[in-house]
């Protein structure tokens, strides 16, 4: 059935003789060993993920307590090799079975240090590179899957109607975000560029006298290459966003009085006001109510599928584990917590 789906995903992509379709594509998934040969032969260019949050809670089956998912959580976001690898020591030194159960996890499915970047050259990366993205988790499956829980219990013409009408409401309040939104880039993209400008103050850049910079800060040094628009964390090519020692480097380029331009020149153009707006360009079509539908010419009539009612009222939330529950029992103390120092004071 998945293979199928899948199969339905490729005859919706347009082909292309560079393949760059299959180069751009990123699929994240739930931890499911049943996709991964279907999606290696029907997108054997593609990036495969896996979400973060289905591995954990494989994960916290066997090992329980929270210390595993701040070691898994430092090794998921780590952006290099050799920082991934110094915490992977941690763990296992801290439980070497928990280490060894997750170096069986390819780490290219899921840990930052490990996602691809095609090439070096960035204007070529333009063309044939990867997704630009760091995504750990399908919170936009989940997102949009929340939003369709009421339809869900609905006849298929129904349900359908509920997405379609949905979608609209949906087209209809991203435009009104956009005609608020002012500046070149999205209100995402400009809240990281300000963050990592504001970081940058700690870092201090020395030019090579070609074309790199060696940005050094508090805790870290690394190596930076504008005219490729590389850097040694692999922060810059992963979200596409200068990361603050690319925003160190343009500031040394600036006192060095070389033409810099506008830092938000640099960011990627998926982060832009220009592409959110084509992205939402399209519309959805108001349509006739159902009495004026045409009628149909096929002679087969269509029956319901056996259905056998559960007892019960029909459950539509997830399931929230028992680490959820715990986190949202905290969260409303803190919540309570806040509310009485505020009457207080």
């Amino acid at each position: 059935m998945r293979k199928i789906v899948l199969k339905f995903m490729v005859l919706q992509i347009p082909t292309s003789p560079l393949s760059v379709i299959d180069t751009r594509l990123m699929l994240i998934t739930y931890f499911v060993l049943a996709l991964l040969p279907a999606i290696e032969q029907l997108f054997p260019n593609a990036e495969h993920m896996y979400s973060i949050r289905h591995i954990y809670q494989n994960m916290r089956i066997i090992f329980k307590t929270t210390e595993y998912k701040e070691y898994f959580w430092r090794c998921a976001t780590a952006t290099t090799i050799p920082e991934f690898e110094s915490v992977m020591v941690e763990l296992k030194n801290y439980d070497i079975e928990a280490y060894q159960w997750l170096l069986k996890i390819p780490p290219h499915h899921w840990a930052r240090s490990h996602f691809q970047i095609y090439t070096n050259c960035y204007f070529l990366n333009e063309l044939l590179g990867r997704a630009i993205s760091d995504m750990l988790l399908n919170n936009l499956c989940e997102v949009f899957n929340s939003k369709l829980v009421k339809g869900r219990d609905k006849p298929i013409i129904s349900c359908l109607e509920f997405i379609r009408e949905y979608l609209m409401k949906r087209v209809y309040n991203v435009m009104k975000v956009l005609n608020k939104c002012q500046g070149p880039l999205t209100p995402t993209g400009t809240r990281i560029l300000e963050a990592n400008t504001t970081l940058a103050s700690k870092y201090h850049a020395q030019w090579n006298g070609g074309q790199k910079y060696q940005v050094k800060g508090p805790w870290n040094q690394h190596v930076v290459d504008m005219e490729k628009r590389e850097c040694s964390c692999r922060k810059l090519e992963l979200t596409g966003i200068p990361c603050k020692h690319a925003m160190a480097s343009l500031n040394e380029m600036a006192d060095n009085n070389e033409k810099v331009g506008e830092p938000y020149t640099y960011v990627h153009k998926v982060y832009w006001i220009d592409t959110w707006k084509e992205m939402y360009s399209f519309k959805v079509e108001p349509i006739k109510g159902r009495a004026m539908w045409p009628k149909s010419d096929c002679p087969t009539t269509l029956v319901p599928p056996p259905h056998n009612k559960a007892i019960g009222r029909p459950k539509k939330k997830r399931r929230i584990t028992v680490e959820e529950t715990i986190e949202i029992q905290q969260r409303k103390r803190q919540s309570n917590n806040q509310i009485q120092i505020d009457n207080e004071t």
